[in-house]
């Protein structure tokens, strides 16, 4: 009994820690993000939110270039409500078969962010309509 519990403890952790990748057939792949706050300029009479600069490096796993690519990042809080939407391009925005490109955009500290998801939408080779992340 105790060996099951801990095989379903770890099956549960490895599922709840697992990065926001690309879906089965999707060639561009999420292979790395970072987070760091955001430098708070002072202006006397302004209030700021603070705000995170978020950096995903993302890559393309298929076998033909992608073009035009345009990056959808959400933030979800625990129960999947949407808490934040922002759709930004990556630097470059064409990215050859093993390539790498590098999305940079601030974004609102949410403590109550819970998980992140990536919309891909591209041209070339590929179908040029949204894939969920």
């Amino acid at each position: 009994m105790r060996y099951w519990c801990s095989a379903f403890l770890l099956l549960t952790f490895a599922t709840l820690a697992r990065p926001a990748l690309a879906t089965d057939g999707d060639p561009v792949v999420v292979v790395q993000e970072t987070r760091t706050p955001a430098a708070v300029q002072k202006r006397p009479n302004a209030h700021h939110a603070p705000s995170v600069q978020h950096v995903a490096l993302l890559r393309n796993s298929g076998l033909r270039p992608v073009r035009v690519l345009r990056v959808t990042v959400e933030f979800y809080d625990f129960f999947g409500k949407i808490l934040w939407a922002k759709s930004a391009v990556p630097v470059p925005t064409r990215i050859e078969p093993g390539g790498t490109a590098t999305l940079s955009l601030s974004t609102p500290a949410l403590e109550a962010a819970r998980r992140t998801r990536y919309r891909m939408e591209y041209g070339g080779d590929h179908a040029a309509r949204p894939r969920p992340h």
